[in-house]
């Protein structure tokens, strides 16, 4: 009866750390999903800021020719304006990154 008893202990035991195995390879992938989606998040948002900066980053020589042929406070306006905008987003992202 003793052995029995034991043995019955024993599959229960087996039993129980079989469902909290179970239990936490589960909760294991849902974090690892959570952390995935949080991933693509954040390679999507940098995609995102990279395509405005490049959008909004003109070469060195087009700045350089718009200063240059700049004839109104309107023109130096609109050269800086595009400058700004690109030292905001890197500025930003630096910041997010610290």
């Amino acid at each position: 009866m003793a052995l029995q008893g034991r043995v019955i202990d024993l599959i229960t035991k087996k039993d129980t750390l079989v469902d909290l195995t179970e239990r936490e390879l589960s909760e294991a992938t849902a974090r690892t999903a959570e952390e995935q989606a949080r991933l693509t998040e954040i390679q999507t948002k940098a995609a995102e800021t990279a395509k405005i900066i490049t959008d909004n980053l003109p070469s060195l020589q087009d700045i350089q020719a718009a200063i240059d042929k700049a004839e109104t406070i309107e023109d130096v306006k609109m050269v800086l304006s595009r400058l700004i905008k690109v030292l905001y987003l890197l500025t930003q992202d630096y910041m997010v990154k610290i």
